[in-house]
């Protein structure tokens, strides 16, 4: 037997400085050495190299563009692993070489927050959320519930367990994500600008939260802030700065504006994001005067967004606006019409201004780029000039400067006040009151919601019967049941199946009949065009007619089963989806169904894309409707539009896919031996849907025998 008291030859020596970089030793949990990252042989990060100590606190900083997210992006294992790029250089946790490593490997010791924390939240319950490491490191079971209570009692999140990750405020939102990133006690964590969405408050909030957390006998940390000195009062300095790119400083021109008469003057009251939503500004009235510039604050939650939306005229049911206001939206992406950086800025614009504005903020050079792989920052710098290139005398800006260092948020301030300067009124959502105190006039501030009068959306699946069937079982009656009403024609039975399912949701999942057929709006007009394409197009006796339009009679009778089919399997998947939960779903998926982990786990990103995508065709449709807004053009233009349109949600659910599979993957999605730590048992209420389900498929069986017979 080995000698215990003797080191181990094959393990490397932690007091032995790593010969790669310089002032390391193989007892750091993280060295990067010579980190290069390219995209099409374009280098990104040039040559970094940088050395983490235990429970020390790297600061990453440098300008937009310069990689500081995609050097976080390769320490997490997300480069080459999730996201396309070249690689070069070595990446070591405690001496050993983890470069090759993916992502949910690194998650054993290494915890990951990317900079919008929507992204980084995987699942639809907060209290689902916070066990998913814990699921995914193999704890055993009966220690997972226990462990979710005291991180977030100690991270000040217990109160919000048992809300939906959708219902969350953005500062809400960080805690959540940072109490996920936390809760598997990892060595090194990445925080990406963990504070840039977040009002003074919260964000003060937030940086005390990391202050307690990191350093010490706590987690190391590489974190990218532009806000420092948020950082800097909680008490956090780091122990080291590495630099990328060329710091570049813009100068700040403090002159006021010069006010010219009121251009836009609306009183706000009952304004809601959607008619069925709670209200979220109400008796607000805004004044805004030429040549002038006015900052909007308040806390997360207090309808900044929506005041703006109100005023721009995209909100449903809402008051139109004039041609001449115009608005940048909070995610650039959203807003983009165009495939290159210059034809975004020129889109209903003069070339030559486009240009102009575009050196001015630093984007020159970046003409030809696709706008969508630019940097959040160059993004939103491009937002900002291409709707500043549009003549519009109101112009509102949604968090500008988010995401941008001090050089963008100069050079955005500069573009700011040169249109103040040209009489244009300007009005701004920010969470930076030092911005405000340097660039606005006037100021307009929005009180946070009582606590009383802020109300929850309703939960999406009650708790039933159905909703605690397995939903294998279901998915399996709804298949075979699709499968049979496919083999038959007859009208009443099939008609029957529908209303049996319609009614059945209102009894059995406890969801209203006025949603119940709301789900099944799409579902009737699929069923509507079916029935007039048969009328209409069979051979057969004529029972009259509407020009070249001659209904037969096999027509009348194919089209109405074949609608009455169409019906009667939309009517049995909103049972399904009505009576569901998405992570239940997964559970059952891998636990009943034996489904590998990975494959139950994208059933649960298509799913959650299904939940997100109704509401940012909404967005970007009034995005490119304000983009377009003075151009005309008549129906080929909304032609043109919609599939602009359906092109940008199809970038943006793209995009949020992606993001979901790395959140997953960075919350260890992969690791074996995994714990489910809510699984899917079988019941009496499975035996009772299974009885049903064959009494039902019987009583249709007969049902058409006997049609068939008559």
């Amino acid at each position: 037997m080995p000698d215990p008291t003797m080191p181990d030859p094959t393990m490397p020596d932690p007091t032995v400085p790593d010969p790669t970089v310089p002032g390391t030793t193989t007892a750091d949990p993280l060295v990067l050495d010579g980190i290069t990252v390219a995209h099409d042989a374009e280098p990104v990060v040039a040559d970094v190299s940088l050395a983490v100590p235990s429970g020390g606190l790297v600061a990453l900083t440098g300008p937009s563009g310069s990689g500081k997210s995609t050097l976080l992006a390769v320490a997490a294992g997300l480069v080459p692993h999730a996201r396309s790029g070249d690689l070069w250089g070595r990446i070591t946790h405690r001496g050993a070489d983890v470069t090759l490593d993916p992502p949910w490997e690194r998650a054993a010791w290494l915890g990951f927050l990317a900079q919008d924390p929507a992204s980084s939240l995987c699942l639809t319950h907060v209290r689902d959320e916070l066990a998913l490491p814990l699921e995914n490191a193999g704890l055993p079971r009966e220690a997972i519930g226990p462990r979710v209570q005291e991180v977030a009692d100690r991270l000040g999140v217990a109160h919000l367990l048992d809300r939906r990750t959708n219902q969350l405020s953005g500062g809400e939102q960080q805690r959540v994500a940072l109490a996920a990133t936390l809760i598997g006690d990892p060595e090194v964590v990445l925080l990406d600008e963990p504070l840039s969405m977040l009002d003074p408050d919260a964000a003060a909030s937030v940086a005390g939260l990391l202050r307690r957390e990191l350093g010490g006998d706590g987690p190391a940390a590489v974190i990218v802030e532009h806000r420092a000195r948020e950082l800097e009062r909680a008490g956090l300095v780091p122990d080291a700065v590495v630099r990328l790119g060329t710091p570049a400083v813009g100068e700040t021109d403090r002159s006021p504006g010069r006010p010219g008469e009121v251009v836009l003057d609306r009183e706000l009251t009952g304004v809601r994001r959607d008619a069925e939503g709670p209200v979220v500004v109400d008796g607000v009235r805004v004044a805004l005067r030429a040549g002038t510039v006015t900052a909007l604050l308040g806390p997360n939650g207090s309808g900044k967004t929506t005041l703006l939306m109100a005023l721009a005229g995209v909100l449903p049911g809402g008051e139109a606006a004039g041609e001449g206001v115009g608005m940048v939206f909070q995610r650039p992406e959203n807003q983009f019409v165009a495939t290159t950086v210059l034809g975004e800025a020129s889109y209903g614009a003069s070339v030559e201004l486009a240009r102009e504005l575009l050196a001015r903020v630093g984007l020159a050079g970046l003409e030809d780029r696709n706008p969508h792989t630019l940097s959040l920052g160059q993004q939103r710098r491009l937002s900002v000039v291409a709707m500043a290139a549009q003549d519009h005398p109101v112009l509102l800006l949604d968090e500008p400067t988010f995401g941008l260092d001090d050089a963008g948020v100069a050079a955005v301030e500069s573009l700011i006040r040169s249109l103040r300067d040209e009489g244009r009124a300007i009005l701004f959502a920010t969470h930076d009151v030092e911005l405000a105190d340097r660039l606005a006039d006037n100021r307009l501030v929005l009180p946070a919601p009582p606590p009383g009068e802020v109300r929850a959306p309703r939960e999406r699946v009650p708790d039933s019967f159905l909703a605690r069937c397995s939903p294998v079982l279901k998915l399996a009656v709804v298949f075979l049941a699709s499968v049979g009403l496919l083999a038959t024609t007859v009208f009443w039975p099939v008609l029957a199946v529908w209303l049996l399912a319609t009614a059945a949701v209102p009894v059995l999942a406890r969801v209203s009949l006025r949603r119940t057929l709301r789900f099944q709006v799409p579902i009737f007009w699929f069923a509507l065009s079916t029935f007039l394409v048969n009328l209409f197009s069979r051979p057969g006796e004529a029972l009259g007619g509407w020009g070249i339009f001659v209904a037969t009679e096999p027509g009348l009778a194919f089209g109405l089963a074949l609608a009455a089919r169409t019906l009667a399997i939309g009517g049995l998947a909103s049972v399904f989806v009505l009576s569901t939960d998405a992570v239940w779903f997964v559970n059952a998926a891998h636990s009943q169904a034996r489904v590998p982990v990975r494959y139950a786990y994208a059933l649960l990103a298509g799913y959650r894309l299904l939940e997100l995508l109704p509401d940012e065709w909404r967005t970007i449709r009034a995005a490119h409707a304000v983009r377009s807004r003075g151009l005309g053009g008549g129906r080929v233009a909304w032609v043109r539009g919609f599939a602009r349109s359906a092109f940008g949600l199809m970038v943006v659910a793209l995009r949020r896919g992606q993001q979901l599979a790395e959140a997953l993957e960075a919350r260890g999605l992969g690791r074996t031996p995994r714990t489910i730590w809510r699984p899917v048992r079988w019941g009496w209420r499975d035996v009772v849907l299974g009885v049903g389900a064959v009494l039902l498929a019987a009583g249709v069986v007969l049902g058409g025998v006997l049609g068939s017979v008559s």
